[in-house]
């Protein structure tokens, strides 16, 4: 499984996370802030294996640093993600 980040990267009212998985498996996408505190729940269920983008509405977010953490049933992986205003 592969996380690849936000793009674009910082970003301002809206981005796109891209994620590769091997096979059907659930999955979940979150935004955390760096206190740990969940911003946001992108996706959460089952996904076909492939290439997946999830659009994220960062309009109600402030500006700062954030992480995409994406957890399946055999791994959990994040990236660093900034928000500017």
């Amino acid at each position: 499984s592969l996380l690849t980040g936000g793009f674009p990267n910082p970003a301002t009212n809206n981005a796109t996370v891209k994620i590769m998985i091997p096979s059907e498996q659930e999955i979940s996408l979150k935004l955390y802030d760096t206190n740990g505190k969940l911003i946001k729940d992108v996706f959460k269920g089952k996904e076909s294996a492939g290439t997946h983008e999830y659009s994220v509405s960062l309009e109600d977010i402030s500006a700062g640093i954030y992480y995409f953490r994406f957890e399946t049933q055999k791994s959990i992986s994040g990236k660093k993600f900034v928000v500017i205003k």
